[in-house]
């Protein structure tokens, strides 16, 4: 016999920690300022802009599948490791916010999306291209 045949190696999923610990019920606990991703989403409309043109930035934001309405947005653009610049979206309708900006380099920039109400505060980073 060789020690292949000797040795059982049973496989099972192990569980570190409490059940409570573990993360299924999270999009139901609010607790403090902590950010609850699961029932907000957020949409970038265009992620392609031309250099140097007017740039419109359109976010379409729902919570609980419904249009989000009179949220504070605000936009933060930033390319590498160059300055954040912060633009404050307004509401065009319902769950739909607008910034218009312009883009004075081409290349990849990250556009980081604020959402914040009474109850909420979600952001989400996304990558736009200038051209």
């Amino acid at each position: 016999m060789t020690a292949r045949n000797m040795h059982n190696m049973p496989k099972k999923d192990i569980v570190v920690g409490t059940p409570s610990d573990q993360p299924q019920n999270h999009a139901e606990e609010h607790h403090g300022d902590e950010h609850h991703h699961a029932d907000v989403m957020i949409m970038l409309h265009e992620k392609q802009f031309s250099v140097n043109k007017e740039a419109h930035l359109v976010a379409h934001i729902t919570h609980d599948g419904k249009p989000l309405t009179k949220a504070k947005v605000h936009f933060e653009v930033w390319q590498g490791n160059g300055k954040h610049e912060f633009i404050e979206a307004s509401e065009k309708q319902a769950g739909q916010y607008e910034a218009v900006t312009s883009f004075q380099e081409k290349g990849t920039y990250s556009v980081k999306t604020h959402v914040e109400t009474e109850q909420l505060h979600e952001h989400q980073v996304e990558q736009i291209t200038v051209h």
